[in-house]
């Protein structure tokens, strides 16, 4: 009986080695696996800083006129062009025609002189001269209360020194 024991631990020992390196195998392996994931991870933080500071940088209008100014005029220029409204080009048509239309559609056409549209050089003058006016009021006020404020602190910081004499001759 002794020998059948013994032949039965052998053979769970010999099953154990195999066991063994099969599990030092997946232990080996899984270390390896989280050595790759640490570097990993440690280079995605540092792509992620690099994509996020790219990102950042793309989107500053400044990068792209330090980096590409004749394109930034360009640019600039044709948004100009597109946003700017084109001038209204107005059509005389003969009398003919215009007769026709008024009485097609009853029209009813009103003119305009373009002398009211104009302003005359009284009422620049005008203009001008209201506006120069009214700065120098606005100036003559201004220098009314400055010096007025001057005038306050003096006679605030007069009465401060009074009173700390008076501090100082009744502490004596």
């Amino acid at each position: 009986m002794d020998v059948w024991i013994l032949r039965w631990w052998l053979e769970i020992l010999d099953r154990a080695e195999g066991v063994g390196v099969v599990i030092q195998t997946k232990i080996d392996r899984a270390e390896q696996i989280q050595r790759s994931m640490q570097l990993i991870r440690r280079d995605l933080d540092h792509d992620f800083d690099q994509v996020k500071q790219s990102a950042s940088q793309l989107t500053d209008w400044r990068y792209y006129v330090r980096n590409y100014p004749w394109t930034c005029v360009g640019l600039a220029a044709a948004i100009g062009y597109i946003v700017v409204p084109r001038k209204l080009q107005i059509q005389s048509p003969d009398t003919k025609t215009l007769e026709k239309l008024a009485r097609k559609n009853k029209l009813v056409i009103e003119s305009k002189s373009s002398e009211d549209d104009k302003p005359g050089a009284v009422k620049t003058a005008v203009t001008f001269l209201s506006g120069l006016a009214l700065r120098a009021v606005t100036a003559q006020l201004v220098q009314k209360l400055a010096s007025g404020m001057d005038q306050n602190n003096a006679t605030q910081t007069g009465i401060e020194a009074d009173w700390q004499e008076e501090v100082t001759a009744s502490a004596s």
